[in-house]
């Protein structure tokens, strides 16, 4: 079996995922170590390129380019394109919302806290659930409206500019 045939998510390497503007899978690589800081040694890495219908803006297609290295150089390369129902393409989109909510998520908690955070969630979680699942943008709304006493207008232009997604 050569390496180009081999599941290298199998393998136990430190997955490292990186999302793109739209919540998208852009990169994913493979490394031997990860300290909780830093990647060390990648083995594997993929790149990934959406198609979403202009009309629905449902996804239709992914190219995945998938590099293998040893040690610095690419020892092999390989192109798959996989083709989405409307069904598919719709979950897809949840799931790219999904990681945006994450990402807002993550950042909010860096700037006002465990409690705070959690508090702001559980005041919007009827607008989220709208958002991931039908990319309705009242939370948008919500989070310019809110008057929470932490939620800065800095705060309220980064979770917007990470959220303001339509598709």
């Amino acid at each position: 079996m050569t390496t180009l045939e081999k599941d290298y998510r199998l393998n136990g390497y430190h997955k490292k995922e990186v999302f793109d503007t739209k919540g998208d899978f852009q990169t994913i690589g493979y490394y031997d170590s990860f300290d909780g800081t830093n990647y060390v040694g990648l083995k594997v890495e993929e790149t990934r390129t959406y198609t979403r219908d202009e009309t629905t803006g449902l996804i239709t297609e992914r190219t995945i380019v998938i590099k293998w290295y040893s040690g610095d150089r690419v020892a092999g390369t390989k192109t798959l394109t996989k083709y989405y129902t409307a069904t598919k393409g719709h979950t897809a989109n949840k799931k790219a919302r999904q990681n945006l909510i994450n990402d807002a998520s993550m950042y909010l908690f860096s700037q006002v806290g465990k409690v705070d955070a959690t508090n702001f969630w559980k005041i919007v979680r009827s607008e989220v659930n709208d958002y991931v699942n039908t990319s309705d943008l009242a939370l948008i709304t919500e989070i310019d409206n809110s008057a929470e006493s932490y939620m800065t207008q800095t705060i309220k232009d980064t979770l917007t500019a990470i959220l303001n997604i339509v598709y």
